[in-house]
């Protein structure tokens, strides 16, 4: 007996079109179906919501059943903002059909699940900064931060004016 090696998009079919029990799913089909469904969920909440908070939430739980969802926010300041504006997110999402039943949003602060954006985010300020490192000053501003290290009289602060005169040059 000889075992036929399957190409993946063949072994991909044969998953997904496999059936464990009779009249059952197959629960790889159902995790993605779910999985559309959680997108599109998140996709329609985003939709309903001032866009300063967009990217600080994720839907976590929707139970339409019990009328709750459950959000996640990056931060503490989010979750405040979030109580604060509770009540009116509470009638633009009823206004949804998605969301029709809701009764309740709760509020959990999760920042690791932010992390790539907050890791993109300082790359960004760090490439802003390494640009900003091969400016110059000009000869006239170079003049006056000379004139002003002439006229001070605080040691501590010649020396940081010096530097910063090094630093431009």
């Amino acid at each position: 007996m000889s075992i036929k090696k399957l190409e993946k998009p063949e072994l991909t079919k044969l998953i997904l079109n496999t059936q464990i029990s009779q009249g059952s799913e197959n629960p790889l089909r159902n995790l993605i179906s779910q999985i559309k469904k959680f997108e599109y969920l998140d996709k329609q909440l985003k939709l309903n919501i001032p866009s300063f908070l967009q990217p600080h939430c994720k839907l976590a739980y929707f139970d339409p059943a019990l009328g709750k969802i459950n959000l996640v926010v990056s931060s503490s300041a989010m979750a405040a903002k979030w109580h604060y504006l509770k009540a009116n997110l509470l009638v633009n999402l009823r206004a949804n059909p998605v969301f029709a039943g809701i009764s309740s949003i709760d509020i959990k602060i999760d920042p690791s699940v932010f992390a790539q954006n907050l890791n993109q985010d300082l790359n960004k300020d760090l490439n802003k900064n390494n640009l900003n490192k091969n400016k110059k000053f000009s000869k006239q501003s170079s003049e006056l931060l000379n004139q002003t290290i002439q006229s001070c009289q605080d040691e501590k602060i010649k020396k940081q004016l010096e530097k910063l005169l090094k630093y431009a040059q």
